[in-house]
């Protein structure tokens, strides 16, 4: 017989109000995990993304719950480290390396996907431009 629990994927979602967020981000400082955040606060994770690019302050708050979860983390490895995990722990230390490993690569908040890009100087734009210009030179016959 099937599980009488409600199922997740039919709870209608909701709207992304002050409750919603004040449990998106407790989850969220809890797990790390956008995925679970969402599903314990019910709403999508375009509303998530809506909310984060329109309001700062809810996007900043984000992005702390997200490094209190990784100062956790931290904790723990450093525990397990020494000898203070407790028998039946499911705490996974390869994972959790994992995980601070992609922090440490993400972009800032509000720096966008190519924040680790390695920007160009002004002499390499200028050198870049200019070969350009000669192979334009070139194609038309006027080197």
């Amino acid at each position: 017989m099937a599980d009488s629990g409600e199922d997740e994927a039919a709870v209608p979602l909701r709207k992304f109000g002050k409750w919603e967020r004040v449990r998106f981000l407790r989850v969220l400082a809890e797990t790390g995990s956008i995925a679970a955040a969402v599903a314990a606060a019910r709403v999508s994770e375009r509303a998530v993304e809506r909310a984060r690019r329109r309001n700062g302050d809810f996007a900043r708050r984000c992005e702390a719950e997200f490094e209190t979860h990784c100062r956790r983390l931290e904790e723990r490895l450093i525990g397990a480290a020494l000898g203070h995990c407790p028998q039946g722990d499911p705490f996974n230390p390869v994972m959790a390396l994992k995980v601070l490993q992609l922090r440490v690569h993400r972009p800032a908040a509000g720096e966008g996907a190519r924040a680790n890009e390695a920007v160009a100087t002004q002499a390499a734009v200028d050198a870049a431009l200019q070969r350009r210009l000669d192979a334009l030179d070139v194609s038309r016959g006027q080197a």
